[in-house]
């Protein structure tokens, strides 16, 4: 510092213009890199809520069919009659039947897909790995495993059950990859 009054600033000064000894400058902080992990868990959430969106998409499409596959199988096994002959000899039991197995694979396809697109979405908004996405991302992850769990479990088409289980598979991925330590590196630098 100087005691002359009019002195310009700068000129015989410590950086900080009369900051303590030792005192370094910040300089403006260089922009934090996203971590590949960030967007792993952000692919890993879209997949599996795709796949639960196809699959009740699926289910939605082919529930009748299932439906009367199901409801004419058991009636053939009761009877002793062909698959055929009950299909074409359809009674009103038989109708109501399917329509009642009709009914629950309809609202078990609404409910996949809508934690699905839910997953999707909030897959989507992680990428700056936020902690209220990540544990919307968790929550969702979790219920979709066990919805798909269900799917898997239970009677349907190849595709139905597949795509039930690598919705399962790749919900446990997105869990995993939700909560590795470098996301929470990253969230705490780019809010900072």
């Amino acid at each position: 510092m100087t005691s002359y009054p009019d002195a310009q600033p700068g000129y015989g000064q410590q950086p900080g213009y009369g900051a303590q000894p030792g005192y370094v400058p910040q300089t403006p902080a260089a922009p934090v890199s996203r971590p590949g992990t960030v967007l792993a868990a952000v692919i890993a959430a879209i997949v599996a809520g795709l796949a639960a969106v196809i699959d009740g998409a699926i289910i939605l499409a082919g529930g009748r069919d299932l439906a009367l596959d199901l409801a004419a199988q058991v009636v053939a096994e009761a009877t002793g009659e062909s698959l055929g002959t009950v299909k074409q000899s359809a009674g009103s039991l038989l109708d109501l039947a399917v329509e009642e197995a009709t009914k629950t694979l309809q609202a078990r396809a609404i409910m996949v897909i809508a934690v699905g697109a839910l997953l999707v979405l909030f897959g989507a908004l992680m990428r700056k790995a936020a902690l209220w996405a990540r544990i919307l991302v968790t929550l969702f992850a979790v219920v979709n495993a066990l919805v798909s769990l269900r799917v898997a479990t239970d009677v349907g088409t190849g595709a139905m059950i597949g795509l039930a289980w690598a919705a399962i598979v790749v919900s446990v991925v997105a869990l995993v990859l939700t909560w590795l330590p470098a996301n929470h590196r990253y969230a705490k630098a780019a809010k900072a």
